[in-house]
């Protein structure tokens, strides 16, 4: 795990990166490396006249030698790799380029990473690694670089052109300091971000002139033409096609397959811990740890809020007991929140959705206090899985598009039977995939929200190009929950989760590991019926549910709410020691054009005096407004 470096240069020119990479160095504290070339000359590991310059930081995991540095050479002086994460089958691998006539000299990662791209050639190599990566490798004698992403874009990377040519990063700070970058923020992103929360998705970023290479992806640069970047698909989720298995086997499947994620995971040269909420997903990689390693100790980290009301304790401490873990517990309150607030949203390097993500940032930190830098995370089950009531509406409408109409009425009473459900929002959910365009007025008044809320200027986005009906009625015309699955992992939820996922652990030197996410895994569970996934009776997650039977308790497997790490955001918004700061960024308010800055502050007044339900977007006002004063250096 690793922060990495690239500067693309149109002409051969005396750089440093050091200071780049000196930015990156809280993903990496262990080692650093940099490499300077230019055809014709020797490679150099200090600044010198270059037209390619590489460099990393190193988080140390496995192979904890000086083996392991990187930028890491072939034998031949060809090849030239940095990379960020990690590939779990690397001993596989490994095994099978030896057969082919390998040699190694590390026992790291990196270097079988590097040989099977020599030896497969770049897309064959990529599609085969389980595991997280983000990597640039250099051919001296073709004179190119290749750039490549994990399937679901587990490890960031960022690119922009400036000035001097193409530059690459783990991190998009490290890009706004290279001169001539396009610092203007995209408005539909802004837009997208304020109204519903979304962001991170495909290949944009908040700013304009910083883009990301998508999950899945990879593409050379050649140095002797135009240095520009052409991406191409190795991997793509909407081919998955349906299989035709009985639920037994699938089930049996899940289980094999699940088990042998948690095994390759577990793999490291450092202690692995494991993050645990107390819900089904975080739990069962617990359980499945201790199911494999019956001896081994295992050290969990859990969040457990002031309210009582919204503490998943008592799951907590009967998977902590179940499984017999060293447990950590953390437990931050508002005060903590304002101390750190400003540096999480520095952190993140764009906004996020919620005060939620603070409590995992305080997990991550707690984990670095007691020296555990692996962690294992159930991040990626609720959108493979159906997790989130909304998959309920698409399940719903799926019955209703294939007439199926006495399983949609069952599956919409068996709703009741859930806590954490609402029945008609539910039912909104799937008029939002069945409604023809004719009936968007109609829905309107359903859903009954104000699409454009009065603190947003209105005028403003119409003038950049923002055409607000699209994003008022969508529908599907295939399978509605398959392709709301999709949408999930590919759009609206997953990027922005592994997005925090990655900064939070970074932030404290952390290998954040997803055990969920891998191509083989997921491909599986795409291609079953939809009714695997959410059951007739309304349970999501059903296959994994019985996969798990006998590892997970009983009673983690029954449970019929889901809470995750819900924070007391409301209190610790509306605490008075946080007043004064948030004031005065509602107030800087004024100055940003896309906002109404009178709605803005009777929005907040509002808030502040009396109830209000919707605090999701008084966070993402907040957190905007300090994001883009961040970038302007306002603040």
């Amino acid at each position: 795990m690793c922060g990495i470096f690239c500067l693309i240069l149109h002409n051969p020119t005396k750089v440093d990166i050091d200071p780049f990479l000196e930015s990156l160095h809280h993903r990496g504290p262990d080692d650093k490396g940099a490499l300077y070339w230019q055809p014709g000359s020797k490679a150099e590991s200090k600044p010198a006249l270059c037209s390619v310059a590489l460099g990393q930081t190193r988080l140390s995991i496995i192979d904890l030698t000086n083996a392991g540095h990187q930028p890491m050479v072939s034998e031949d002086g060809r090849w030239w790799i940095v990379l960020n994460g990690e590939v779990y089958n690397y001993l596989e691998l490994r095994s099978e380029l030896e057969g082919k006539g390998n040699s190694f000299r590390t026992s790291s990662d990196t270097e079988v990473v590097l040989k099977a791209i020599i030896t497969w050639g770049p897309e064959v190599a990529f599609s085969r690694f389980i595991g997280m990566f983000a990597l640039a490798l250099l051919d001296t004698f073709q004179k190119k670089i290749i750039v490549a992403r994990d399937p679901f874009g587990i490890k960031p990377f960022f690119y922009c052109h400036w000035s001097g040519g193409l530059a690459f990063s783990s991190e998009i700070w490290p890009l706004l300091n290279l001169p001539g970058v396009d610092q203007n923020l995209v408005s539909e992103r802004v837009f997208e971000y304020l109204r519903f929360g979304i962001i991170d998705y495909g290949d944009g970023t908040l700013v304009n002139g910083v883009k990301q290479i998508p999950p899945a992806s990879w593409g050379e640069i050649n140095l002797e033409n135009s240095i520009e970047l052409g991406l191409k698909k190795y991997w793509d989720i909407k081919k998955i096609s349906q299989i035709e298995i009985s639920f037994n086997d699938a089930v049996q499947l899940v289980r094999e397959k699940f088990l042998r994620n948690i095994e390759l995971h577990m793999r490291s040269d450092v202690p692995v811990g494991m993050a645990l909420s107390g819900g089904l997903d975080s739990s069962s990689i617990v359980c499945a740890a201790r199911f494999l390693y019956p001896n081994k100790e295992i050290h969990t980290f859990s969040y457990i809020p002031e309210d009582s009301n919204i503490s998943e304790e008592h799951w907590i401490k009967m998977v902590t007991n179940h499984a017999k873990t060293v447990s950590h517990v953390v437990k931050p309150e508002s005060s903590d929140f304002e101390k750190d607030v400003l540096e999480l949203i520095k952190i993140q390097g764009e906004p996020f959705g919620s005060t939620s993500i603070y409590a995992q940032y305080c997990i991550f930190q707690s984990a670095r206090k007691e020296g555990i830098p692996v962690l294992l995370d159930g991040q990626g089950a609720d959108e493979i899985l159906g997790g989130y009531v909304s998959f309920q509406g698409a399940r719903l409408a799926s019955l209703v598009r294939k007439k199926d109409i006495w399983g949609a009425l069952n599956l919409f009473k068996a709703q009741k039977r859930f806590s954490d459900r609402d029945s008609f929002q539910i039912f909104q959910f799937a008029c939002q995939k069945l409604l023809p365009v004719s009936f968007l007025s109609f829905s309107k008044w359903l859903v009954n929200k104000n699409q454009i809320p009065g603190w947003l200027n209105k005028n403003w986005f119409s003038s950049h190009g923002i055409d607000f009906k699209k994003y008022f009625h969508k529908n599907s015309i295939t399978k509605c929950l398959r392709d709301a699955l999709e949408e999930s992992i590919s759009f609206s939820m997953l990027p922005h989760l592994l997005r925090y996922e990655d900064r939070n652990s970074m932030a404290f030197s952390i290998e954040s590991r997803v055990p969920f996410l891998t191509k083989d895994f997921v491909s599986f569970l795409l291609s079953l019926p939809e009714e695997y996934i959410i059951g007739k009776d309304g349970e999501n997650k059903k296959v994994f549910r019985e996969a798990m039977r006998g590892i997970v308790p009983e009673m983690i497997l029954k449970r019929r709410d889901k809470l995750g790490f819900v924070t007391p955001e409301k209190k610790w918004l509306k605490n008075n020691n946080n007043f004064s700061l948030f004031n005065k960024m509602i107030l800087l308010s004024e100055n940003i054009k896309c906002f109404n800055f009178e709605k803005v502050k009777e929005h907040f007044n509002h808030f502040f005096k009396e109830d209000s339900e919707d605090n999701f977007c008084y966070w993402r006002i907040l957190n905007f407004i300090a994001f883009h004063n961040l970038i302007y250096k306002e603040v």
